[in-house]
């Protein structure tokens, strides 16, 4: 594996250093993983460059737009879960589920009287 070799202030070798210990981790191995995670996010950020790129030249906010109803019907999901815990912050729409083979329709309980 090449060796790399790069100057850092006095500054920044503190930081490292004080990291590195805070992660109980030797300074050389903290800053390997460190360019490590940078390479891989940077490829990730230029991914969704690219990705951008293409939105727009597909027209941007002018493409056809699906209503969230239709995308929660394919999904077969009753609503949207943002990830936050906080009151209202789902969207909700009444959905009617299709069955298939995978998802047969649901059956109601028969009430005995």
């Amino acid at each position: 594996m090449p060796m790399v070799n790069i100057e850092i202030s006095t500054n920044l070798e503190k930081k490292i250093a004080k990291l590195a210990k805070k992660f109980d981790r030797d300074s050389d191995g903290f800053l390997k993983d460190l360019l490590v995670r940078g390479i891989e996010e940077y490829y990730e950020d230029l991914e969704d460059l690219k990705a951008i790129r293409q939105y727009i030249a597909d027209g941007g906010r002018n493409q056809k737009m699906i209503p969230m109803e239709e995308v929660l019907r394919e999904f077969e999901l009753e609503e949207l879960d943002l990830g936050d815990d906080k009151p209202g912050k789902k969207v909700s729409a009444k959905v009617t589920k299709s069955s298939s083979a995978k998802n047969p329709p649901a059956t109601k309980p028969s009430r005995k009287k």
